[in-house]
This record gives structure tokens, C-alpha cells and sequence, in this order.
């Protein structure tokens, strides 16, 4: 019989005696009772026993994590609800009360930072091993750091890039709910980086190429995108399995490596000796086209 949950009514009752002090006429805990009636009893006990824990700290708190609890419950496991508390309490001591009750309105903020941190992959988690990978490509010790360029807004943060020499890359990747593809976009980030620099994009003056266009930074986002393309045909000749890998990502994904009214236009960048000034050649022919979203490893070109 113990493991039947609790009824709203019983579940009112036990924070009725928890948070006596913060509930009134205009204030019941009639609410938050209502939501954790509709879980399990063990998570139902869960909530009970830190309510009354945290409630003996500041009442307050109590109240805001019994009206916040069924929105944690959704989104986090015991052990992360179990993590968001004691964060929230954290912040109470050092803080006091506004912040920390902004802890417990943001639930399912604090629980997507959980799966982040369980499956993502930080740059020092995987540098050592991607120099090794980029230097297996070609016998060439390209530098990887992890960093963005000076003039970089907030839609740049977090993108690869590279300089030709240096291979930039973001501070974490988390895409994935698993460490191990984070892992292999992480590669697929190097491995894109180093086609660039391996069959020739930075060759020919980018910025000069696209001058000459109304909106020059639209050009370069589509000679961007067309280089993309010329480079997956590159790889898909000289490194199958590596191109098979990020056909998989993009599949992963569901990402498209270009708009399929592109495909006829596209074919001279397909072919063994293609080259960046094929994909300039074709900057005015698709120039009022709809360029597609970047890839999750294509980053952005600094001509600079």
C-alpha cells in the first residue's frame, strides 16, 4: 500500500506542515499538491522530504521548490533534482533569497546544463587526440587552439575556423545527447578546417572575389557553401571512410549538404581537380539563390 501515490489532498496536508509560515488565505500549497499528485510515490516522497529539508532553511524556499519540484520532475531525474537543489541552496547562501528562487524557475535551463555537462566534450577533453587525427591526414602538424576571431559577434561564438595555419575550435560541443558523437563532429570540425587548407580555399583572394557583389557578405556565405560541397567531393575520392562519417553527422542531423535544385550547377565542383575558382565561377550564377544553413562542422570563412 506505501508504494500508492499520494492523493493531492495528503500531499497538501505534509506541506501544509512544512510551510506553515509562508502559506495564508491567498497563499495554499493547494497547488503544487495538485501537480505532485499526478507522479510516482517515490518521487512524490522526494519532493516531501526536501521540502521539510529545505523549508527548515527558509521557508520561502521551501515554497518555491515545492511550486517548481513538478516541472524539475519532468526534466530531470531524482539525481539531478537532487543536483539542482543543492545548487539552488548554494546560491541562497552566497546570494540570498531572489537569486536563488531563480534557480528553482528555471528547471528545465538547470536540466539541459546537466546533459550538457553528462555528454559534452570540452576542447581539452579531445585536443590531444585531434592533433594526432589532423597530423594523420596529410603528415602536417597543423596548431589547434580553441577561440573565436577578435571580431567576433554572438553568432560567431562557438564556430570553427581556421587562419590556414591554425585550426580554431569552440570551447565545448554538446549537439548530441552522446559524448561520442559530440566527439566525431568535433572531428568532422577538423577534418573540414583541414580540407580547406589541403586542397586550396584560402588559394585565391576570397574577399576580392566576392567585392565585386551587392551584398559582398552574402557572396562569401555562398562561396562558402559551394566550397563545402567541392571539399566533401575531395574527401569523398581521397578519404571514404571519413566522408562516410560525416554524411552519417549530417544524416545525425538532418542536415542537407546543398538545396537539390543546386545538383546540375553543382556538377563541375564534383570532379577530381576541382578547385576554388570553380566555385567562384559559379558565385553569379547561384547568387540570388537561397543559400542553405551552414553545416554543424562548416564554421565560417574569414577571408582576413
Amino acid at each position: 500500500m506505501n508504494n500508492l501515490p499520494l492523493t493531492a489532498a495528503e500531499i497538501e496536508e505534509k506541506l501544509d506542515e512544512s510551510l506553515d509560515p509562508v502559506l495564508s488565505s491567498r497563499r495554499s500549497a493547494r497547488s503544487p499538491a495538485q501537480a505532485l499528485a499526478d507522479f510516482e510515490r517515490a518521487q512524490q516522497d522526494f519532493v516531501l522530504r526536501w521540502v521539510d529539508i529545505v523549508a527548515k532553511t527558509n521557508a520561502e524556499m521551501g515554497y518555491q521548490f515545492a511550486a517548481h519540484a513538478p516541472e524539475g520532475l519532468r526534466h530531470m531525474d531524482l539525481a539531478g533534482m537532487e543536483e539542482w537543489i543543492i545548487h539552488a541552496m548554494d546560491v541562497y547562501d552566497n546570494d540570498g533569497l531572489y537569486p536563488a528562487s531563480r534557480v528553482f524557475n528555471e528547471a528545465e535551463a538547470f536540466a539541459a546544463g546537466l546533459k550538457d555537462k553528462a555528454a559534452g566534450l570540452g576542447f581539452e577533453d579531445v585536443a590531444g587526440i585531434l592533433e594526432l587525427f589532423v597530423q594523420g591526414l596529410s603528415g602536417r602538424a597543423l596548431k589547434l587552439e580553441c577561440g573565436e576571431p577578435r571580431d567576433a559577434g554572438p553568432d560567431l561564438e562557438d564556430l570553427p575556423w581556421t587562419d590556414s595555419a591554425t585550426l580554431y575550435l569552440p570551447a565545448r560541443v554538446a549537439r548530441f545527447p552522446e559524448r561520442d558523437k559530440n566527439f566525431q563532429l568535433y572531428k568532422a570540425m577538423v577534418a573540414h578546417l583541414w580540407a580547406q587548407t589541403w586542397y586550396g580555399t584560402f588559394h585565391l583572394d576570397l574577399a576580392c572575389a566576392c567585392a565585386g557583389f551587392t551584398d559582398p557578405a552574402k557572396a562569401l556565405r555562398l562561396l562558402h557553401a559551394l566550397e563545402t560541397v567541392r571539399l566533401d567531393a575531395r574527401l569523398a575520392a581521397d578519404l571514404p571512410g571519413l566522408h562516410r562519417d560525416l554524411q552519417a553527422l549530417r544524416l545525425g542531423l538532418g542536415e542537407t549538404l546543398h538545396p537539390p535544385a543546386w545538383a546540375t550547377a553543382l556538377r563541375p565542383l564534383s570532379r577530381a581537380q576541382a578547385t576554388v575558382e570553380d566555385s567562384c565561377a559559379l558565385l553569379t550564377q547561384l547568387y540570388d539563390s537561397e543559400i542553405p544553413p551552414p553545416l554543424s562542422y562548416q564554421g565560417r570563412l574569414f577571408p582576413e
